[in-house]
């Protein structure tokens, strides 16, 4: 017994980091991590990190990654510079440190099976994290209620108006997917649901139709 107490007292505590969830399978989304929650993150077995907020990543965090063989993507940098050119043109923008091009670029990334596992993190992981989530699930056809709820369940009191307005507006249509073999299977699943769906809907009003005749 004293054996099994030690080796209880050897295993490292595990603290998730802030505002984390799963979003798909192999996809999740989480604030930036900070050293307490490298033994939580490890186990994930990450592929993929989405930077979305613009802030560089400590040393601490940049070893964690470069150790754990984990690719950084930081699309925080490429909003970041976005803006600034926007600004400078006195362009009109929604969302001055997310863009349509920069959500675009984090759903493709999502989309593709080879980045999993995959987290998405923003400083606050909600605001940036919750538009991209929001979007992603837009693409798959939920309702906006749910999608908003979703937003504001992470978000709490830190909701955003412009931030809904945004995911309001995001066009999907912008979204280019991979080639079939790299989606990932719940993706594949929605799409298989949904043409089965369109099918029956078809052959209802078709049915209803011949029946009129």
């Amino acid at each position: 017994m004293m054996q099994e107490k030690d080796s209880a007292d050897h295993l490292p505590t595990l603290f998730p980091p802030a505002r984390f969830g799963l979003v798909e399978n192999g996809v999740y989304r989480s604030a930036v991590l900070r050293p307490p929650n490298f033994a939580y993150v490890k186990q994930l077995r990450l592929r993929t990190v989405v930077r979305l907020s613009p802030e560089v990543p400590n040393k601490y965090i940049t070893a964690f990654y470069e150790e754990n063989g984990v690719r950084i993507i930081h699309l925080g940098l490429k909003a970041l510079e976005i803006s600034k050119e926007r600004v400078a043109s006195n362009a009109t923008e929604t969302n001055t440190l997310l863009t349509e091009e920069v959500v675009k670029e984090a759903l493709e990334i999502i989309l593709d099976a080879r980045h999993h596992p995959l987290l998405l993190v923003c400083s606050s992981g909600c605001h940036h994290t919750g538009i991209v989530v929001a979007c992603l699930r837009k693409l798959l056809d939920y309702n906006l209620t749910s999608i908003l709820q979703e937003y504001r369940d992470y978000a709490l009191s830190n909701t955003r108006a412009i931030n809904e307005q945004f995911i309001e507006l995001f066009d999907t249509d912008l979204v280019t997917l991979p080639p079939e073999e790299r989606l990932p299977s719940w993706f594949l699943d929605w799409r298989r649901m949904k043409g089965e769906e369109e099918e029956e809907a078809e052959a209802s009003i078709n049915h209803g139709v011949t029946i009129q005749h």
